[in-house]
């Protein structure tokens, strides 16, 4: 395909009425996908009803916990964020006769923030969040645990991860404070401030964390709520004694991690020296699931 014709079916895509896309309902998340071929991260979006299902079968045959999504045109911006913030690779696109791949960043663009003082950059964890949705698509599978042969690679990619991470903490700030007190240019202002906590559908209380700004803005309702980057090593101390430990992006994958799971992650992936160590990467799962 030459450029003029993929950015003709590009916009097609994109004015649409409708957009069909496949939906982790254990990760809350666009389901995703690694090609045999390539090991390209990729997402679908189909031009038909019947078409995804067709495509939504061998999942569901397999135990994937999979729906299918229709997207409008005003809300189809969010779809492709949603995977940007992932850093998918690619979007196979099917319509009828056709199946095209494109890169994610022929449909969306990412804002270049270089230029931007690190202070000011938003928070971004893309490894993270993709690892995170590939984990909760393989463990939420309703099969024998014999049958999930990927789990362990993947528990282990997503886990380096968590231990390398720096995450958003939600902050309710008191008085006429602003969100930006929270986190002053020198360091050196004295900010009041609560931590919100969050309960489950069991009644279990959490601290809520996010892996992004984008999370963020997901949970964020008030205008009195700040936000703090805490290193995962920070975490810890910053864990109210009234929850049983954090939840990670709970309009998202709601990854539970308790204070034992901080502890065990340090001596996991620290060395004798009290370096971070340096675990081999994990596989990803195929297309398969």
């Amino acid at each position: 395909m030459n450029f003029a014709n993929k950015m003709q079916t590009i916009q097609k895509m994109m004015q649409s009425e409708k957009l069909f896309t496949p939906y982790s309902t254990a990760a809350n998340m666009p389901f995703v996908s690694c090609s045999r071929d390539t090991f390209s991260d990729r997402a679908f979006a189909f031009e038909s009803e019947e078409l995804m299902k067709t495509f939504l079968k061998p999942f569901l045959d397999r135990k994937n916990l999979i729906k299918g999504i229709v997207y409008s045109k005003k809300d189809r911006i969010s779809y492709f964020a949603n995977l940007l913030s992932m850093n998918v690779d690619e979007v196979v696109y099917v319509e009828s006769g056709n199946m095209h791949v494109f890169a994610l960043t022929d449909i969306i663009r990412k804002q270049d923030t270089s230029k931007l003082p690190q202070a000011q950059r938003p928070l971004e964890n893309p490894a993270l969040k993709l690892s995170a949705v590939y984990f909760m698509q393989e463990v939420s599978r309703n099969v024998p645990p014999e049958e999930k042969t990927q789990l362990k690679d993947l528990e282990e990619e997503m886990a380096v991860n968590l231990f390398k991470g720096t995450y958003i903490m939600p902050a309710v700030l008191a008085g006429d404070q602003k969100p930006e007190d929270i986190m002053p240019q020198d360091g050196k202002k004295n900010v009041q401030f609560n931590i919100p906590l969050i309960k489950d559908s069991k009644g279990s209380t959490f601290q809520p964390i996010f892996t992004d700004s984008l999370e963020f803005a997901r949970y964020r309702r008030d205008a009195k709520i700040g936000m703090m980057k805490i290193p995962f090593a920070g975490l810890e101390k910053m864990l109210s004694k009234d929850a049983k430990g954090f939840m990670l992006n709970p309009n998202g994958f709601h990854l539970v991690i308790t204070r034992e799971m901080i502890s065990g992650l340090k001596v996991r992936f620290t060395d004798d020296t009290g370096k971070d160590a340096k675990p081999a990467k994990g596989e990803k799962t195929d297309e398969n699931g």
